[in-house]
């Protein structure tokens, strides 16, 4: 039969102490990696949320170059069941002139203009001859402000793009006499679409 008797020497548990530390050096460790995922999860969130900024303001862009015209301070929201908290506005639409110099360098991109972009007083007076037909050369600002990272309020997105109305990009390029070839506008300077 066998004996469960214990010998005196054989009693060896953990001490109260031995007990604590291991506790306390559990606890650091999974809090320290509860610590890590939440910034992940967070900085996740945050990427996604600049990413759906930068697409969402892309359609804007896309809008413009259809031929919207927005104003200056004309603001709305996106779907809000769709983007909850994404908002946009037109900051600033300004016109452009281009100067000589500019026309120079889009023509021939080795060419740097002297030529601030846009002219102040004393710079070189824009193209002379025919003129672009109805507004120009406009410099959009839109801003798309999205949620930040959990309640911290909310970040700013901002992009400029620049148009010009396609009959303005005809009249520019016969400005030219064809030299940029319609690159503005994408078409030729005679007007006709080109084949792809």
């Amino acid at each position: 039969m066998v004996s469960w008797t214990r010998s005196p020497g054989s009693d060896r548990g953990l001490t109260l102490l031995e007990v604590v530390v291991a506790t306390a050096i559990f606890s650091v460790t999974v809090v320290s990696l509860l610590i890590v995922r939440d910034r992940a999860i967070v900085q996740t969130a945050a990427a996604k949320n600049a990413r759906t900024a930068r697409r969402l303001a892309m359609q804007i862009l896309e809008e413009i170059h259809g031929g919207k015209d927005y104003t200056a301070g004309e603001a709305d929201a996106f779907d809000e069941r769709q983007y909850p908290g994404f908002h946009w506005r037109i900051k600033e639409v300004e016109m452009v002139e281009l100067a000589e110099a500019e026309l120079e360098f889009l023509n021939d991109p080795a060419k740097k203009p002297d030529a601030p972009a846009t002219p102040g007083p004393g710079a070189a007076e824009p193209l002379a001859g025919e003129a672009p037909a109805e507004e120009g050369l406009k410099r959009y600002v839109v801003e798309v402000t999205y949620p930040a990272r959990n309640d911290e309020g909310f970040s700013v997105l901002e992009v400029t793009t620049y148009y010009l109305k396609e009959a303005d990009a005809q009249a520019l390029a016969k400005a030219l006499g064809g030299a940029l070839g319609g690159a503005l506008g994408g078409l030729p300077s005679d007007g006709a679409p080109r084949g792809r």
